[in-house]
């Protein structure tokens, strides 16, 4: 789709299938270069995003233990983005805990729209089609002593 020509200079906007197929092409890592904060990761393997454990919390909410080599990564007050399958949009979550020996981080889910519905409906043993993070800049801490 041509956007403006001028001064024989011509500006494309370009999808975003072509311009991940064309930064493949230059030997980019396109996830890598997509996301652009620090240490991030793109799973494109299902078998490392896998439920190990839901509950249920109340109506609509759930909490989802994922099985995902990307825990040894995480650190608090970072997120996560999933995309339960190819047709579904991707929803940015915190991680809510994860445990680096276990391989795990947890997530807690409302059902909301049809993604979340579609995400809260996967029982354990399924897989998610795609799982992106650690993401963002994990919390500061301040350590007070008690007198503090």
């Amino acid at each position: 789709m041509l956007l403006s020509s001028t001064n024989s200079a011509v500006i494309r906007k370009f999808s975003c299938e072509e311009s991940i197929g064309i930064m493949a092409e230059a030997g980019f890592d396109a996830m890598d270069f997509y996301f652009n904060a620090g240490e991030q990761y793109y799973n494109e393997e299902k078998e490392k995003a896998i439920i190990i454990r839901k509950e249920k919390i109340s109506e609509g909410i759930y909490d989802m233990w994922i099985e995902t080599d990307l825990a040894k990564d995480a650190k608090p007050g970072q997120f996560i983005i999933v995309r339960c399958d190819e047709n579904s949009e991707r929803i940015p979550l915190t991680i809510a805990d994860y445990d680096k020996a276990e391989g795990t981080v947890t997530i807690v889910i409302q059902t909301i729209g049809a993604s979340t519905k579609k995400l809260c409906a996967l029982g354990e043993g399924d897989y998610i089609a795609d799982f992106a993070g650690p993401l963002g800049n994990p919390s500061e801490f301040v350590h007070m002593s008690e007198e503090e």
